[in-house]
């Protein structure tokens, strides 16, 4: 139900920066705190984006879309908090999706069903296919987290923001850092990014240990595929594969992609509340992480834009994580290509 005040749009974040965080590195770290986003994360940019396209048919009869968390948000926020009236929503979320997630998606009105976790088989690929048959079942506009390129478009203002600060602040970055999972977040980012500043400014996606997909895509030059469910914190980074949309986006304006460990993202989302005052979930951490742990080479003297692309977690669940906890599903595989 809609409350009766008004209710929140995407916000322009912002850009953070911390002097503590800088001696570390010998380096400018920015840090775009998409964390503090509308639904705790990027997503509601390019999910607001989309459902504004829809056509009246389509919003009459309600929407579906899969989702490890963030997107789920951000879509029933757009759904149910922003968009006037309220657009049904049906969030289908992986059965091990932290329960943070899952409440704040049910609280903007939207309706959770979780798919089964699967031994051997990726978690978001049996969510996908749950969607799937709910949409055909229920006669609901089914909508991509990444491939849908009016996502990718509302996404994009992440980068457009990241110029727009840059400019404000009378500096030229001299990397760009990108969690990614399917790639709609650097996909946009790094159109709009390249737009302004061109071949000036290197820009990575960073991806977790075991889900590093666009790295041996872009290795291969062709997008390989993951198989399996291999342990891992970063809930929110765990696509299948590059997106058939996004990857000849990414493989083009890219350098490449960086991949970090648990340990990795542990330590970044230590820094990150310590130094920025923030919490990060650990996919969010990833780009903080590949600085730190030093995956980007050397950055001593540059000047880094982070994004931190979500802090959708609990107090429980951040507690276990800084004190060594996995946070890691039993149900793991080790991936392999396809």
């Amino acid at each position: 139900m809609r409350h009766s005040f008004s209710t929140p749009k995407s916000l322009k974040t912002p850009l953070l920066e911390s002097l503590p965080l800088n001696l570390l590195t010998g380096a400018r770290i920015l840090v775009k705190a998409e964390n503090l986003q509308t639904g705790g994360s990027f997503k509601v940019r390019g999910a607001l984006h989309r459902i504004l396209k829809l056509s009246a048919d389509q919003k009459s009869r309600g929407v579906v879309a899969f989702s490890s968390g963030n997107f789920g948000q951000g879509l029933a926020a757009a759904c149910g908090q922003i968009h006037d009236p309220c657009i049904r929503c049906t969030i289908v979320m992986p059965g091990d999706t932290p329960l943070a997630k899952q409440t704040r998606a049910r609280s903007y009105g939207a309706t959770v069903v979780l798919s089964n976790i699967v031994e051997g088989i990726n978690r978001e690929v049996t969510a996908a296919e749950l969607a799937e048959n709910l949409s055909q079942e229920h006669g609901f506009t089914l909508l991509h987290p990444f491939e849908d390129r009016d996502v990718i478009a509302g996404q994009g203002t992440c980068g457009v923001e990241i110029c727009d600060q840059c400019a404000e602040r009378n500096c030229t970055p001299d990397l760009l850092l990108i969690p990614t999972g399917g790639g709609g977040l650097a996909a946009g980012c790094s159109l709009a990014v390249h737009e302004k500043y061109g071949d000036a400014i290197k820009m990575y996606a960073v991806e977790p240990a075991g889900y590093d997909d666009h790295r041996m895509s872009f290795e291969q030059g062709r997008r390989v595929g993951l198989k399996g469910n291999p342990p891992s914190l970063c809930d929110s980074l765990q696509a299948v594969s590059p997106g058939q949309n996004t990857f000849p986006i990414t493989s083009k304006l890219l350098q490449g992609s960086l991949v970090v460990d648990d340990n990795e993202v542990r330590e970044a989302m230590r820094v990150a509340f310590e130094m920025l005052q923030v919490v990060l979930e650990p996919g969010g951490a990833t780009g903080l992480a590949a600085v730190l742990s030093g995956k980007c080479g050397s950055v001593k003297g540059k000047t880094v834009v982070v994004v931190a692309s979500g802090g959708n977690l609990d107090y429980e669940k951040f507690s276990k994580i800084m004190s060594g906890g996995s946070g890691k599903s039993t149900n793991a595989t080790t991936p392999t290509c396809t």
